[in-house]
């Protein structure tokens, strides 16, 4: 219960809060000067604001209009024939912002948060050991057919459950639920590889068709300190499965030297 109580509440911190912050008000923006404590405050325009709120609609839409059907995934990107898993984890947390702003009905962004994760979590093609392929089909859910590569990623997984947990929050119920089982199920220690005990950037089938047969991790590890690493050992180490968490001590072993 700690594990899950620590990756619940600190991926809404770290990964949502200055999303649900920045689009749900607009408060003074306060910076310090480098000489002295003093905050120098800066108060948007109503002009500004009006843009800000343009952007954010905009941005909205595509991740509500650019998908498929029935499963309802996001295109990858405008112009791309499939869906992927971390351009998911956008769609699901950007769900709760359209609510809040009264772009959509509370209950449209829960059922169209649970249709997404029902497509998903349905599916034993589209997975093995609860890391998500890179591509999805974006109409049903499973691996897509459009001649991209076909890969388990542990990033683009992190990144999915990491929008999915906002949504559970906000949402409750049916999704919290449907939520709580793509964490439990995400077996981040089955992608352990290399001598060095890192988490490998994913697993390649050699068929393509079968993602749970035999093939290979890849020959990358993540093993430094960025942005993506943090994600993915945050959940690694918070999984609320034993069995399935990694050891903290990897993610104080990541890289952080500038070379």
């Amino acid at each position: 219960m700690m594990r899950q109580h620590f990756l619940v509440g600190g991926v809404l911190s770290v990964v949502a809060g200055f999303a649900f912050r920045s689009a749900f008000a607009v408060p003074p923006d306060v910076h310090r000067r480098p000489e002295t404590d003093n905050a120098i405050q800066y108060e948007f325009s109503s002009t500004e604001i009006e843009l800000l709120d343009e952007v954010q609609h905009a941005s909205f839409l595509y991740f509500w209009n650019e998908v498929g059907t029935p499963a309802q995934l996001v295109k990858d990107r405008k112009k791309a024939p499939v869906s992927s898993s971390a351009a998911i984890g956008f769609q699901l947390s950007s769900l709760p912002i359209g609510v809040e702003h009264n772009w959509i009905t509370r209950e449209q962004g829960r059922q169209r948060a649970a249709a997404i994760l029902s497509s998903l979590i349905a599916r034993e093609d589209n997975k093995r050991r609860g890391i998500y392929v890179h591509f999805p089909d974006l109409n049903t859910g499973g691996p897509s057919h459009a001649g991209y590569e076909v890969l388990a990623s542990t990033v683009d997984t992190a990144l999915l459950i990491a929008g999915a947990i906002p949504a559970g929050e906000y949402f409750g119920g049916e999704v919290k639920a449907l939520v709580l089982r793509l964490v439990e199920e995400a077996n981040w220690r089955a992608y352990v590889a290399g001598p060095d005990g890192y988490i490998s950037m994913g697993w390649k089938p050699e068929d393509p068709a079968n993602l749970g047969g035999d093939g290979e991790f890849l020959d990358w590890c993540w093993t430094n300190a960025s942005d993506e690493e943090r994600l993915v050992y945050f959940l690694a180490c918070g999984s609320p499965q034993p069995a399935h968490a990694v050891d903290p001590r990897l993610y104080f072993r990541l890289g952080r030297e500038i070379k």
